[in-house]
């Protein structure tokens, strides 16, 4: 995990990245039923500036305000992790089906909401647990030992 800020930047970054990667794929393909490079980029960008900021200014601080509530989490870093990811996906995908609902232009009902939600957790939860965090907590492992090994020679 990171240890100081720029790794942490670099964690976000990376976790950004996947994230948006897989879930404007998989949002446009099944919105669209065909991906295109030029809009698939567009969309990409624009999600990630705004998922970024969401995660690094909002979600983040409240996850780490809410496992630090819990007496679950008190002396357990693993669980704490557990439940930091959990907290990340469930406010990620709350907000980030919104963004996709509202730029698309479509109709923002609560069926509508509840339905892009709920696709959001299905795709969001496995690819964030299974691919995109350990993808990006081994990149960053293999850039802390590279810095270790930078100091030390």
């Amino acid at each position: 995990m990171p240890r100081n800020k720029k790794e942490s930047l670099l964690f976000s970054l990376l976790m950004t990245t996947g994230m948006v990667l897989i879930m404007v794929t998989y949002r446009m393909y099944i919105g669209v039923g065909v991906l295109s490079l030029k809009p698939l980029l567009l969309v990409m960008m624009r999600s990630f500036i705004i998922a970024f900021i969401v995660n690094k200014f909002f979600v983040h601080p409240l996850a780490i305000k809410i496992t630090g509530w819990s007496k679950v989490t008190e002396n357990n870093p693993r669980k704490k992790k557990q439940v930091m990811t959990v907290i990340k996906i469930l406010f990620m995908a709350t907000i980030m089906s919104l963004q996709g609902m509202f730029f698309v232009g479509a109709s923002i009902t609560p069926a509508a909401y509840a339905t892009s939600w709920l696709l959001s957790i299905v795709v969001s939860a496995p690819a964030s647990i299974l691919i995109v965090g350990p993808l990006a907590t081994k990149i960053l492992n293999n850039y802390q030992l590279r810095v270790s090994a930078e100091e030390e020679g």
